[in-house]
């Protein structure tokens, strides 16, 4: 009899044991699907923010103003470096997953709607934010796509008073674009 006990309790707890092995592996496997969706927003995320001022200052306007003391003249290799820097952050939102980021989106809606469960204003809000994810998304290529034709125009090894008034007027674009596309999104 005490033997039967023993092999009673060896076996419930190897198949208890094994259960909280499979939930534990459960857990740990949505948390790095979660993980991963909120990555993918956060790069998402931070690309709106940056394309408001940074990306027209950081590979436009410093660009021109560094070789503003040289009359605007610039090697083509020095052009197409920095076409370069355009190119890989043209990739990065090109391999945005609009999914992956609604999927984050409604994982926040649910984290931070806890407390608000029946705040339609809320709901609104994230739904809003989930149908303009593909549309901020081409958005954000365009304006990439700008910034490209004004740092394209030092091609020809230097940039005149008529490409710097582009410049300015892909200034303006930007700003308006983030404004009225992308400042709410």
């Amino acid at each position: 009899m005490k033997k039967l006990y023993l092999v009673l309790i060896i076996i419930s707890t190897f198949i208890l044991s094994s259960c909280g092995e499979k939930v534990y592996e459960d857990q740990r496997m949505g948390n790095v699907e979660d993980k991963k969706l909120k990555l993918e927003y956060n790069i998402y995320n931070a690309a709106i923010i940056d394309s408001g001022y940074n990306w027209y200052t950081n590979y436009l306007n410093n660009f021109i103003s560094s070789i503003k003391d040289e009359g605007y003249k610039v090697n083509n290799k020095i052009v197409r470096s920095q076409l370069e820097k355009v190119k890989v952050k043209k990739n990065e939102i090109d391999t945005l997953d609009p999914k992956m980021i609604k999927g984050a989106i409604d994982l926040i809606g649910k984290d931070l709607s806890k407390n608000e469960l029946d705040d339609k204003e809320y709901k609104k809000e994230i739904s809003f934010s989930k149908s303009r994810v593909e549309k901020n998304i081409l958005v954000l290529k365009n304006m990439l796509e700008s910034i490209e034709n004004g740092i394209k125009l030092g091609e020809d090894g230097s940039y005149n008073e008529s490409d710097l008034k582009i410049i300015k007027e892909i200034q303006i674009h930007l700003i308006n674009e983030y404004d009225k596309k992308l400042k709410k999104h």
